[in-house]
């Protein structure tokens, strides 16, 4: 955000500034992340032009070397606390969990 100016008498910033930053901030993100949801798996959404993509040391170890692609989502809610590396944003992926938890 930007700095208060103390050429404006008060130091504030004004709506117009606070707005300006906050779509330039939505911006950067739509540029990291693409499409991704970080609230809903991808999985049953099928391809995305753009998502994060992220890679589970943790669960790729205990699957026989099995390399796995995870979605933002599921980075949070399945993974928490697994050794992850991120591996930025692709295009034209579809994620398929080593193991999809949803399925009955």
């Amino acid at each position: 955000m930007q700095e208060p100016s103390s050429s404006d008498g008060g130091g504030t910033l004004s709506m117009v500034d606070v707005l300006e930053e906050n779509e330039e901030l939505e911006e950067e993100a739509k540029a990291v992340l693409g499409d991704s949801d970080d609230r809903c798996c991808t999985y049953t959404t099928g391809y995305q032009d753009r998502q994060a993509l992220y890679a589970c040391n943790t669960c790729t170890s205990s699957s026989e070397g099995t390399l796995a692609g995870i979605c933002l989502a599921c980075s949070y809610a399945c993974h928490d606390g697994h050794e992850m590396y991120e591996l930025y944003t692709k295009s034209g992926l579809h994620i398929y969990p080593i193991e999809w938890p949803h399925e009955e």
